[in-house]
């Protein structure tokens, strides 16, 4: 992304969760009501004049894929409370809302949402618009993942590394260096036992056919075209490698099979598990 300008890559998945909860069948994945109007293109009214595109194969998967991380990363983090998670890191926040309509459980955490400073201050400026207030429990964390220290922002901001923690990294290692995944896994790796992490990852080409490698070139150079290009991506054995040397003591892949059974099973809307963005969850 550009330096002083807000990530154009936390539109889309906005747009798309909010067409989710208007046009998808019930049960929804993804239950977020706040999502749309969240911004004006995830209005009703501007989601029902795309319809037509919204329900195309290609944003049916890219649907499929946003609705899908945001709630199995939710559903790792009710687990992960009931084994005394108390604080909540969203890297990459983006557009996330789940500060906002936060269940019980999560009441009693410290959330923090971390992204880049242009980010957040768009964010800020939408959640203001729909007037959508700030809850007591979250801090704003800005960080250039290429630029700054992670553990450093954080700490700023009243981060307590004396009690095990969630992160969510969602839509975000494709587009970082190497070192800078393996720096912020290795901060997160220190942390208290039970600590734990959610991230979602893109395979390389190869390993994709049909209507998913279509996706990921689309997206390639969507991205680049941008001036966000992807700079990372792992097959499912590769991530779990390095998550392992960072210092966790389990890593899971989420494989799409698995997300099938879980969450798509008997839809008649279109959803399905994608292949080329995947997801992986690592314990301390």
């Amino acid at each position: 992304m550009r330096h002083n300008e807000a990530s154009r890559t936390t539109q889309r998945p906005a747009l798309l969760r909010a067409a989710h909860q208007l046009l998808d069948d019930d049960p929804k994945i993804h239950v977020d009501p706040l999502a749309v109007g969240l911004i004006p293109e995830a209005s009703p009214e501007s989601i029902r004049a795309e319809e037509k595109l919204i329900r195309s194969p290609e944003y049916t998967l890219l649907r499929s894929t946003f609705v899908l991380r945001a709630r199995y990363a939710e559903d790792s983090l009710a687990a992960a409370a009931l084994c005394g998670v108390s604080q909540y890191v969203i890297l990459g926040a983006g557009l996330d809302t789940f500060a906002y309509r936060q269940p019980e459980y999560a009441q009693s955490m410290q959330i923090f949402e971390v992204d880049h400073p242009a980010s957040q201050t768009w964010k800020r400026e939408r959640l203001a618009a729909r007037e959508i207030s700030l809850p007591q429990n979250l801090r704003y964390v800005a960080v250039d993942f290429e630029r700054d220290s992670l553990a450093q922002r954080l700490f700023e901001n009243g981060f307590s590394t004396e009690h095990p923690t969630f992160f969510s990294w969602l839509g975000v290692v494709m587009f970082l260096t190497g070192p800078s995944i393996e720096s912020t896994l290795g901060f997160i790796a220190r942390l208290p036992r039970r600590s734990a992490l959610t991230l979602s990852f893109i395979v390389p080409h190869e390993c994709l056919v049909g209507e998913d490698l279509d996706l990921a070139r689309y997206s390639v150079e969507s991205c680049a075209s941008r001036g966000e290009p992807w700079l990372s991506l792992h097959r499912p054995e590769e991530l779990r490698a390095i998550v392992h040397r960072a210092g966790f003591s389990q890593a899971e892949h989420f494989a799409p099979d698995a997300a099938t059974e879980r969450y798509f099973h008997h839809r008649k809307d279109g959803l399905r598990a994608p292949r080329h963005e995947q997801l992986l969850t690592a314990w301390v």
